[in-house]
């Protein structure tokens, strides 16, 4: 997953069998996996969120569910669930985009 922001730098978590072995067999066993990621307001802007999919050893498709929250823990939180089916391998995918806006507040 790679993850960029308003300046159009990125972080990309890498999640492959070369590069968290352990964690992929306990997934394997268990049936799926979840990773939690923060966009915190410290850089507000447009951001985009993408996916390279490596691949799996089974004919079986891979799916991706993005669960997104807007004014999270408040009172107007909003949840938004999105499911992408991964088929394409070792191409970077767009999954979703959006504005981290910072709202100022006077007391």
């Amino acid at each position: 997953m790679e993850f960029v922001n308003p300046k159009k730098n990125n972080f990309i978590w890498e999640h492959t069998l070369e590069s968290a072995a352990e964690r992929v067999k306990d997934e394997k066993t268990i049936g799926y996996s979840s990773e939690e990621f923060f966009v915190d307001g410290s850089l507000p802007g447009k951001w985009q969120i993408n996916v390279n999919y490596k691949g799996n050893k089974k004919l079986s498709p891979v799916y991706i569910k993005l669960t997104k929250f807007t004014n999270y823990n408040t009172p107007s939180q909003k949840t938004h669930v999105s499911v992408f089916r991964l088929a394409v391998k070792n191409v970077n995918q767009k999954l979703t985009d959006f504005d981290n806006l910072v709202t100022l507040s006077t007391n």
